[in-house]
């Protein structure tokens, strides 16, 4: 975390599958680019992992190609992120 110089912005509880509850970190928003998409979201703070979550892949239209264990730009929106108002 340090070493990308963030920041953590607050904390919160967490709801894990197994049913504990621990308190991470989350950072300050941090902007995300990838494929020619971008997105700005807060990071998740786990030990000395950083994780990025659903909704960053979201807001970057990605989607996972599980056949080739990659993740890529939406097919269905080659051009960018179409917004879900």
């Amino acid at each position: 975390m340090q070493t990308l110089g963030l920041e953590i912005g607050r904390k919160q509880v967490m709801q894990c599958n197994d049913g504990s509850k621990p308190v991470a970190e989350l950072t300050d928003p941090v902007t995300i680019e990838f494929a020619d998409r971008t997105a700005t979201v807060e990071t998740l703070v786990a030990g000395d992992e950083v994780a990025i979550g659903r909704i960053a892949l979201e807001w970057l239209d990605m989607v996972v190609d599980e056949s080739n264990r990659r993740l890529i730009p939406n097919p269905a929106h080659p051009h960018g992120p179409v917004y879900r108002i």
